[in-house]
């Protein structure tokens, strides 16, 4: 039974499997799924951290300013620009997992990675919350970026 309207229940979802088997589950998949790529995949209380480390393709798009939106002008091109080219010098990025086909520091082919993976890791969850009556229960909640803070994305060969 639900508390909200727009609860939902992945097709995998099994409550007798705790954060840490899920992670265990989403490692092998990655390995599996994407051989040529390095993830880190780790539990940090009631999240699952994803990040992928390392990939033989380029997962961060050329800086294109003719994808700007017109709230991007609010601090302006340059900085707009400036921003996007700090994301790849340093090579850590935070994908919002919820508008993976919008952001537009990703490639066609990151985009499709990370939609999958987040696709396959939203079969173990539920998510029963309503954020208007300040409810939350989910089964965990999810972490998705390229690189770490303090270990950035490498392109391999």
């Amino acid at each position: 039974m639900s508390y909200t309207t727009n609860a939902w229940k992945g097709a995998n979802y099994n409550s007798s499997l705790s954060t840490k088997d899920i992670t265990k589950i989403i490692r092998a998949y990655v390995k599996k799924t994407y051989p040529n790529c390095k993830f880190s995949v780790s539990k940090f209380h009631n999240s699952i951290k994803i990040a992928l480390m390392s990939a033989p393709f380029d997962v961060f798009a050329k800086p294109d300013a003719s994808v700007m939106r017109a709230d991007d002008f609010r601090y302006g091109a340059d900085d707009f620009m400036n921003n996007w080219n700090r994301v790849i010098a340093k090579g850590y990025h935070g994908v919002n997992h919820y508008y993976i086909k919008d952001s537009r520091y990703l490639t066609d082919r990151a985009k499709d990675l990370f939609t999958n993976v987040v696709k396959f890791v939203n079969s173990y969850n539920y998510d029963d919350s309503d954020a208007m009556i300040d409810y939350f229960d989910t089964n965990f909640y999810l972490d998705v970026s390229i690189g770490k803070w303090d270990k950035p994305f490498i392109k391999t060969n």
